[in-house]
């Protein structure tokens, strides 16, 4: 039948050729641009998507429509609260200072940041209601941030990279660098002590694994594993990804993270371990030596790429057409 036809398997295999430029990608790149978790979670939903996406560098056209969308509504909101909160980096800033910022400051920003990613100065009715959908997102978030306070921002879009620092880890005799951007960076007080919060906005659905089920704690290898074996929770991989740089810059520090689910902004942060504490180090350990395994992985020339087992991640593909799935 023609089915046949549509759903084709492909399988890139490493060849000499491919190789060089996964080397090139791991090692060579990542000395100027160091590997940030989008790239592996590309990997870890679908290698071949991977090997389209990142090796090959295609990009498939997208639709242009006057509406804002996803991309633009994650960077209004992150623009929105980086240059809200900026001039309070490394002040403590209060509760009440929050508050007056969500009554005060809030919607003038919002309209400057709409002005500079959507080119609006007027809005129409479309826009209209995403504005307000962006302002009751953020109202809820700072009254959470409200109830955090005080609050010491550290960061705010904070760039991870040779110039602040970032992670080597050395795979198969080379260095591979990590970094990214972190949302936002910042401390707490947690029953009298200092905890760091690492934090993303997440614009889309976030699921986070539970480190308990049924109330008894999952063993720590299969809870990290679960990270790298299931797309559902790359928020969570993210959020364990810039802790442990962070953390083995500064190993003397109380580290958390989380996720902002902007969806659901008014439920406050989302922490990896379920409530605002310390990451052990034995996690740390195994995260590091997971990420270590899933570098070696893409560059070992007889693992080839291929596709994802799991369809639903080919209905949101942009090269759906090339697999016919």
């Amino acid at each position: 039948s023609n089915d046949v036809l549509q759903h084709r398997e492909i399988t890139i295999e490493k060849s000499p050729e491919v190789m060089k430029q996964v080397e090139q990608l791991l090692f060579e790149r990542s000395k100027e641009t160091p590997i940030a978790p989008t790239l592996l979670q590309d990997y870890i939903e679908c290698p071949l998507r991977f090997y389209l996406r990142r090796i090959r560098k295609l990009r498939m056209e997208e639709d242009v429509t006057n509406e804002i969308d996803p991309r633009e509504f994650g960077l209004i909101v992150h623009q929105t609260l980086q240059h809200l909160y900026e001039p309070y980096l490394e002040k403590q800033l209060t509760k009440e200072t929050v508050l007056e910022l969500k009554t005060k400051k809030l919607r003038s920003q919002i309209d400057k940041e709409f002005e500079v990613v959507v080119g609006l100065i007027s809005f129409t009715g479309k826009n209209e209601y995403q504005r307000y959908i962006i302002e009751n997102t953020l109202q809820r978030l700072l009254d959470k941030d409200a109830e955090d306070a005080p609050i010491v921002f550290k960061g705010l879009e904070l760039k991870l990279n040779k110039e602040t620092f970032q992670l080597e880890l050395i795979v198969k005799g080379k260095p591979v660098y990590l970094g990214g951007i972190i949302d936002r960076l910042d401390e707490i007080d947690q029953e009298g002590a200092a905890l760091t919060r690492i934090i993303d906005y997440k614009t889309g659905k976030v699921k986070i694994q539970s480190p308990t089920i049924r109330y008894k704690p999952v063993d720590p290898i299969t809870y990290v594993n679960n990270y790298f074996t299931n797309p559902e929770y790359k928020a969570g991989l993210q959020s364990y990804f810039y802790a442990l740089i962070y953390q083995r810059k500064h190993p003397e520090k109380a580290v958390t993270a989380g996720i902002y689910a902007l969806k659901e902004s008014g439920k406050g942060v989302n922490y990896v371990g379920d409530k605002p504490q310390p990451i052990t180090p034995q996690l740390f350990d195994l995260f590091e030596e997971r990420l270590h395994q899933l570098l070696e992985e893409i560059l070992d020339s007889s693992r080839p790429f291929c596709q994802t087992g799991d369809t639903d991640i080919c209905s949101y593909c942009e090269f759906k057409a090339i697999c016919g799935r």
